[in-house]
Formats: structure tokens, C-alpha cells, sequence
């Protein structure tokens, strides 16, 4: 816990760097994502230590934008660091405001306004405004890049505190780091690894020279990072994890037409991952249909949808989801569903659910069907954009954006990846 004249010191110090070093200072928040689970009280008010250097370093870049508004001597281009407003597209802004004010409703609706206003600043707002930023005051390619890099950066930054802590779950030992829970650790990396992967695919492309090879970095850095993301995915022994990067990878290399040598050493590679999970016993229990996981999954989808049902239009709530869960499941184990059955072999395996586990269905019941309707929009926008960077072939960062960004979207068919401080900021990155 990070008391008042701390919290001072951390945010004058950020805010200083983001006047005086722009450049890097705007990816900061990107780096040290995890220090939202360092938690803050300024002036009585809950908050957080990637909150302190959010909004500092935000408040920075913008003081040095209205104060040093420029561009780079003898260039007609914009800098790269804040110097010149971009104009952000008509259909990104629309989307993005229905999103807030649908946000904003589910936080007046909300029957627990500390925590859904909690949500609304931390997990809407900030991510949001932080994204657009980027978004105006950084050029396109450079901005691509520099994303891509405080990610990957971020990630080594996560996985050696994970390493530090040596954090293990109780079921089948799974690897969770400085984590509460394996798969929050494997949201993080999962899209980092399908991006190291993806990048030194593309890196190895030799002719024509201004194509990837020209653009890509050295293929080593993407291979080394690939080890290591890979590593740590396979700890956590996330299985929807590995499908997502298994899938994105294998859709990339089969829409690029990599040739067959590459697709079989992928696909060999998929295969060792599924068997090193074979062989701790996950796969095969998940197989056998004696999973809590896959069975407590079942019957936290089945109670959403009933709570769809009732909420259709506005949802349940901005950040509520866990107490309408199980005042739901409580009216359903009133109507003897042999889903949920005492009698039968799987009675309800879970009262306490922070999420859906699903991720329309977790934005449908936070922000209400408007709200889920702008995110399906703006995802189908960022991934129309990736695909034509694929095609185009001019600028490797966008595509690894784009990647990860999908990566995130399968794994959130059983998980949710955005209801989370650190989540919520890259998704909206990912996103712009």
C-alpha cells in the first residue's frame, strides 16, 4: 500500500520524465502495467500505482504538447513525440463515445456505485484516454512500434517479478507469478508470444527487400522472446491460452502462404505444446469430462445467458457481475436444473465469478448491449486494418498489433481479457 507523500514523489518524478522525455516516457504505462496490483490511498480514495503513473505521465505529455507544439527541424512529418494532433477517424470516435456513454450508464445502474464508478474510471475512462493519446500525438508507424516494444518489454518485466515470486496455483501446480490466478498471467502472455512468433515469421522473409525484411528487426530477438513467452504460457498451463496463439499463428502462416516447411514446423511446435499439457494431466482430465474447469465454465455461460435474458438492453451493471451471478444461481438451483443438480455429479462449482468468462458476454452484462455492440464494431475495424497490412506487407508493428489483439479475442471465448487494470489499457492500445 502506497501512502499520500509516496504517491507524491512517484507522480512529480513521472510527470517530470514525461515533460522533459516525451519519446519514452508516453510508453511508460505500457511497461509497468503490473503495478496496478500495487495498490494506493490518496486523500481517503482508492487507486493504484500504474494509476499515479498513468495519469502523470498523460498529464506530462499533454504540458509538453501546449507548451513545445512542433515538428522536427527541416521535415514536413510530424514528430514522433507529442508535437502534432492526428485527426483520429470519424467511425473510431463515434464507436469509442457510444462506448463511454454506454459505460456511463451501466455505472449509474449499477446497483454497487463505489465499485462501478471504480470500474468506469480505472477500466473505461483512463485506458481510453491514454489510447487516444497515443493516437494523437504520435505518428503512425513510430507509434506501431513503440507499442510493440513497451509491450514485449513489459512482458520480460512481468515474467522476471513472476520468476521472483515463483507463484504457483494449487491445481495441477500451474505457474500464476505475481498473479492471483494462472490465467491472468497467461493473458499477458499469450498475445506477447503470438507476436515474437509472428514477428520472426516475418522477419524471415528474404526477397523482395522492401517487403518485411527491410522493416523487421533481427529475427534472434524474436526467437529469444518467443522462448521465453512460450515458456511461461506452458507453466500456466492455460489451455484456451494455447489455442488462441496456436490458432492465430497457424491463420497467419496459412494466409501468407508461407510454404509447407513452415506450416509443418509450426504445426509440429503447436503439437509438442498440446503434448507437454498431455503430459501433466490437464488435457487428458479436461478430456475426460471430469474437469471442474470445463464443467464450472458450462454453468457460469449457461447463468449468464439467463441474466442476458432478463438485462437484454442495459445489462446488469458496470462492474457488478459477480453478486448478480449469484443471486441468478440462486434462482436456478430454485428451479431444479440438472445443470446444477445436488443430485447429480457436478453441483454449482462456482459462487464466487468476478467475470463471465466469455468476453461478449462479459461486455454485454457490463456495459449493456450498446456498449457490446461499439466493441464489436471497433474490433471488426482494427482487424480490417490488420488484414490489409498483411496484404500490403509495409509495417510489421501494425501486424503484430493486430495479431495480438485477435490472440486476446480467442482466448476470450473462455476467459475474459479486459475487465483487469492492466488488461483494460492494452486492449484499448491493441485496439487504436
Amino acid at each position: 500500500m502506497i501512502s499520500l507523500f509516496p504517491a507524491i514523489l512517484i507522480f512529480s518524478a513521472c510527470l517530470l520524465f514525461a515533460v522533459f522525455r516525451p519519446k519514452i516516457a508516453i510508453y511508460l504505462p505500457l511497461v509497468v502495467s503490473s503495478a496496478y496490483l500495487v495498490k494506493a490511498q490518496l486523500f481517503g480514495l482508492p487507486s493504484t500505482l500504474l494509476e499515479i503513473i498513468l495519469v502523470a505521465v498523460l498529464s506530462g505529455v499533454w504540458l509538453e504538447f501546449l507548451i513545445d507544439h512542433r515538428t522536427d527541424p527541416g521535415s514536413e512529418q510530424p514528430c514522433s513525440d507529442p508535437g502534432s494532433v492526428r485527426v483520429v477517424s470519424r467511425l473510431t470516435i463515434i464507436f469509442c463515445g457510444l462506448f463511454l456513454i454506454a459505460a456511463t450508464i451501466s455505472a449509474f445502474i449499477a446497483p454497487h456505485p463505489h465499485v462501478a464508478w471504480g470500474y468506469w474510471k480505472a477500466m473505461v475512462v483512463e485506458p481510453i484516454i491514454y489510447a487516444l493519446t497515443l493516437f494523437f500525438l504520435v505518428e503512425k508507424d513510430k507509434r506501431a512500434k513503440g507499442v510493440v516494444w513497451a509491450l514485449l518489454l513489459g512482458g520480460l518485466v512481468n515474467v522476471a517479478l513472476s520468476l521472483f515470486s515463483m507463484g504457483f496455483g494449487v491445481d495441477f501446480g500451474r505457474f500464476r507469478g505475481i498473479y492471483d490466478v494462472p490465467n491472468s498471467l497467461a493473458l499477458i502472455v499469450a498475445p506477447l508470444l503470438t507476436m515474437s512468433i509472428i514477428g520472426g515469421l516475418l522477419s524471415w522473409q528474404p526477397v523482395p527487400p522492401t517487403r518485411w525484411s527491410k522493416v523487421a528487426p533481427p529475427r534472434r530477438w524474436y526467437r529469444v522472446l518467443a522462448l521465453i513467452f512460450g515458456a511461461v504460457l506452458l507453466a500456466t498451463q492455460s489451455l484456451a491460452g494455447l489455442i488462441a496463439v496456436a490458432v492465430t499463428v497457424l491463420g497467419v502462416v496459412i494466409y501468407l502462404k508461407k510454404g509447407w516447411k513452415i506450416l509443418i514446423t509450426v504445426g509440429l511446435i503447436i503439437v509438442l505444446g498440446f503434448g507437454l499439457q498431455f503430459s501433466s494431466g490437464k488435457l487428458l482430465h479436461l478430456l475426460s469430462r471430469q474437469s471442474s474447469s470445463f464443467i464450472a465454465r458450462e454453468q457460469i455461460w449457461y447463468t449468464a445467458f439467463q441474466m442476458i435474458k432478463k438485462h437484454p438492453i442495459l445489462g446488469t451493471g458496470l462492474g457488478t457481475f459477480e453478486p448478480s451471478f449469484q443471486d441468478e444461481l440462486k434462482i436456478i438451483l430454485n428451479s431444479q436444473n440438472l445443470l446444477f443438480s445436488p443430485y447429480s455429479p457436478h453441483p454449482p462449482l462456482e459462487w464466487v465469478v468476478r467475470d463471465p468468462h466469455n468476453v461478449i458476454l462479459s461486455f454485454w452484462l457490463n456495459t449493456g448491449f450498446l456498449g457490446m455492440l461499439a466493441m464489436v464494431v471497433l474490433i471488426v475495424n482494427k482487424l480490417t486494418k490488420t488484414v490489409q497490412a498483411l496484404r500490403e506487407a509495409k509495417n510489421i508493428h501494425q501486424v503484430l498489433l493486430g495479431v495480438a489483439l485477435v490472440t486476446l479475442i480467442i482466448f476470450g471465448l473462455f476467459d475474459v481479457p479486459y475487465w483487469k487494470n492492466d488488461l483494460a489499457l492494452i486492449w484499448w492500445v491493441l485496439l487504436m
